[in-house]
């Protein structure tokens, strides 16, 4: 356990400790900055082709300056484009009606229906019950349109 005395020794050394550390920081940052004298020669593959006007040379004090007056806080590029796609439409919903049976006579041909309801509806190609209308009757299916998409509904007990 730390006494008094020795922790006020312990904070001493840290406060003095911060301070160095700070007047170095400060020292080292407001040094001026020297640029070399000799002109930048990159080591790299790509400069080595170039001939000596094609060689980078060490920018001008005018040229530093407007570096040091560039925002950093820009963007660095531009904002990508948000392409919003058309959500595609909800599907249908479920439906409402079942094909229980067809009558297949060479005058008129009928399909029977019955409907969430329970009741029996019996109709003929070209007209309408709730969200279908009949096209075509054959003698185990019907062929019927449903928000614009034709559908072929097959009796449930026909195989």
């Amino acid at each position: 356990m730390l006494s008094i005395r020795n922790t006020k020794r312990l904070l001493y050394g840290f406060s003095f400790l911060s301070v160095l550390g700070a007047a170095g920081f400060w020292v080292y940052v407001t040094r001026p900055m020297t640029l070399p004298d000799t002109p930048h020669r990159p080591e790299r593959q790509e400069t080595q082709g170039l001939n000596q006007a094609q060689t980078p040379s060490i920018p001008s004090a005018a040229q530093w300056t407007a570096l040091g007056e560039l925002d950093l806080r820009r963007r660095l590029f531009d904002p990508v484009a948000v392409v919003r796609e058309e959500p595609p439409p909800p599907p249908p919903p479920p439906m409402t009606v079942r094909l229980v049976g067809t009558i297949v006579e060479p005058g008129q041909s009928l399909a029977i229906f019955t409907t969430r309801g329970g009741s029996t509806q019996i109709i003929s190609p070209g007209q309408t019950l709730e969200d279908i209308t009949l096209l075509e009757v054959e003698a185990k299916q019907v062929t019927i349109q449903r928000f614009g998409q034709t559908l072929t509904l097959k009796l449930e007990n026909a195989s």
